[in-house]
């Protein structure tokens, strides 16, 4: 079955059932429940991007791999899911996992958590020579075990360790897990993925969560610190927790972990279990969002779909030794007419440019740096709806507040504050800020990063407004058009 733009169109307009904004240019399954990416792979010179998903409904269970393509990460094609669970080792679903490329090319692997009627976590693979036809390997499940002190309901998520930025890393593949206390990685070997797996190491644990979910390993090799060492990175999220880290350092093939690990929180919004790849000479990382109302009593079975992926995002070393963060460039094709504005504010005022489907790329300083400024987006007086964010320099802290995001009674709404601690926050702050009907995404200085959910209402008018005593705000706002999305099943 095919259904093209213009019958996606008509699916897009039942979100008109709905009362709150919905995203247009924040990739989301067509119909279910959407979660984890899974194994984004750039081959052949098509972007295929695999996803958890359920088709049977907006919350989570049943769980597939769904699959869509794209040459410019920008207009998609949905295509029949890759994995499904139809084997005995697999009865509650293909779980999470990652996908690498043979040395020739020619063959793709799909690596990927299994999981049956025992709840018992095993690891398998399923191999194409075309990214059409995923064929499982007949010796599944390839790992049957998990290693001590691991539990069995806690070893998921296999990533294959592939940098061509960073030889110096282990040719193999990482996977998640946990005691019930503590989180681990553990590092495998494997002459061919569709074979045996050995393991070697447990290359990173850590003391925070029950286990740790989705690691990823990636970095670059040539001098990229103040001391021209090279920049390793290792990310983990931590389950039941839905925070997701990051640790920098160098990676040793003798101790077989990265030296002296600095750990940062990678995003401090609701952006969980991110998955990076290889472009070219990029790392492209994408995030999912978990909807954070309750989907169904809220509407999400009447708009069809749950859960949305956040902008793929290029990750790159900076000369501090920390990871920089920015929407990919591939973003700008969705980009309208330019609205540029250069204001200095005393008490309030409205920027040009409004909308709920926006790109706003801005500087903020302030005269009086013991003074906040205040940005309110997503602003509409007569709903009283606003989100509100304060830049502190005294504090060093950026702080969302979303408790007037919204003026819906939506069921089981979650909309704490986010405080980012900003130890770098100079007199002058950069913001890229990313507003897509219930989706918001915050850039802070191309170093920190919060990706979060607001729902405001269908009518806001998406108005963005400054207050302070004293604030200079420069920058540009652009309104963004949709994402193409064809079903091709």
């Amino acid at each position: 079955m095919r259904l093209n733009f213009i019958v996606f169109c008509v699916l897009i307009a039942v979100a008109i059932s709905v009362d709150f904004a919905t995203p247009i240019y924040h990739f989301h399954s067509h119909s279910g429940w959407i979660n984890d990416p899974n194994g984004p792979i750039f081959h052949g010179g098509t972007h295929h991007l695999f996803y958890q998903w359920n088709p049977n409904d907006v919350v989570w269970g049943n769980i597939h791999w769904g699959h869509a393509t794209s040459s410019d990460l920008i207009n998609w094609t949905i295509k029949a899911p890759a994995l499904s669970p139809m084997e005995s080792y697999e009865t509650k679903g293909c779980w999470s996992g990652g996908a690498m490329a043979s040395p020739n090319g020619k063959t793709v692997t799909l690596m990927y958590t299994c999981v049956g009627d025992d709840m018992v976590q095993r690891q398998c693979v399923a191999t194409t020579n075309d990214m059409v036809k995923f064929t499982k390997a007949h010796n599944n499940p390839i790992v049957r075990k998990a290693p001590a002190p691991l539990l069995p309901d806690q070893f998921r998520d296999p990533q294959p360790v592939v940098c061509p930025t960073a030889p110096s890393l282990p040719t193999g593949i990482i996977l998640g897990g946990g005691d019930g206390k503590h989180g681990y990685v553990e590092l495998y070997e494997a002459a061919d993925p569709t074979e045996r797996w050995t393991h070697v190491a447990t290359i990173a644990e850590g003391h925070s969560a029950r286990d740790w979910e989705c690691p990823d390993l990636f970095g670059w090799d040539t001098g990229r610190t103040p001391s021209g060492d090279p920049l390793h990175v290792l990310t983990v999220s931590l389950d039941k927790r839905y925070e997701t880290r990051y640790y920098t350092g160098v990676w040793s093939p003798e101790k077989r972990r990265l030296v002296d690990p600095v750990r940062r929180v990678l995003d401090h919004g609701t952006m969980y279990a991110p998955r990076s790849y290889s472009v070219d000479d990029r790392r492209v990382m994408w995030g999912w969002m978990n909807e954070t109302v309750d989907a169904v009593e809220a509407g999400c079975r009447e708009l069809g779909w749950a859960g949305v992926l956040t902008v793929p995002r290029e990750v790159f070393p900076q000369m501090s030794g920390r990871v920089g963060w920015r929407p990919v460039k591939e973003l700008a094709q969705l980009m309208g007419q330019p609205v540029r504005f250069d204001n200095v504010v005393k008490g309030a005022a409205n920027l040009p440019g409004a909308g709920l489907h926006t790109h706003l790329s801005m500087t903020v300083s302030t005269a009086h740096t013991p003074d906040d400024a205040i940005i309110d987006f997503a602003f509409d007086p007569t709903l009283g709806e606003r989100t509100t964010m304060t830049l502190s320099w005294s504090r060093q802290t950026v702080t969302i507040d979303r408790s007037f995001s919204t003026s819906l009674t939506l069921p089981g709404i979650v909309n704490r504050p986010i405080v980012v601690a900003h130890r770098d926050m100079k007199r002058q702050v950069s913001l890229v800020v990313l507003t897509d009907g219930n989706v918001m995404e915050v850039f802070i200085d191309e170093i920190e990063v919060a990706s979060y959910r607001i729902y405001p209402s269908r009518a806001n008018r998406g108005l963005v407004r400054v207050r302070g005593r004293d604030v200079r705000v420069a920058g540009v706002v652009r309104e963004m058009h949709a994402m193409t999305i064809d079903v091709n099943r």
